[in-house]
């Protein structure tokens, strides 16, 4: 397998990925979990304890249409990556530039979402940073230098 052909599998890996990742967390109703306490004080002043325990919920019921842009991010990240891969245009330092630095931007992502959905976008950013490791490979831009030094006049 060629270095261009690794990178779009790992570029389509990741992005695949993500979307995963995002619609899980947008569907799955056990996202939110826990206990429901309700102190109720009567006429007569005592007060009445109600506790309801199994409480389950998606992100999407507990954080709104604001959760989907924290979810959209890493699709777009990652699809920025699948678009660079899948592109032609530009230079060579270009695309890799923007290679890496989707991957890093992903990467960034997991860290500082760390916390709470960040980590389940960590194999999404390896992938993404092997791809950018792979694109930008020594031994490929050693053929594409010996290419544009030859002289076929000689």
């Amino acid at each position: 397998m060629n270095d261009r052909r690794t990178v779009l599998v790992l570029s389509a890996l990741s992005h695949a990925w993500t979307w995963g990742v995002g619609l899980f967390h947008v569907f799955n109703p056990n996202a939110y979990g826990g206990t429901s306490t309700r102190i109720t004080l009567n006429p007569d002043g005592t007060t009445t304890t109600t506790v309801v325990t199994g409480l389950s919920s998606s992100l999407m019921e507990m954080n709104g249409l604001q959760a989907v842009v924290a979810l959209l991010t890493p699709i777009v990240v990652s699809g920025v990556f699948l678009a660079v891969a899948l592109s032609k245009s530009g230079g060579r330092a270009t695309r890799i530039t923007l290679l890496w630095v989707a991957a890093v931007v992903m990467l960034g992502f997991c860290v500082l979402g760390a916390a709470s959905i960040g980590t389940g976008y960590a194999p999404a950013a390896l992938v993404m940073l092997a791809g950018a490791l792979v694109g930008s490979s020594s031994s490929h831009s050693w053929r594409e230098r010996v290419v544009v030094a030859h002289d076929p006049g000689c």
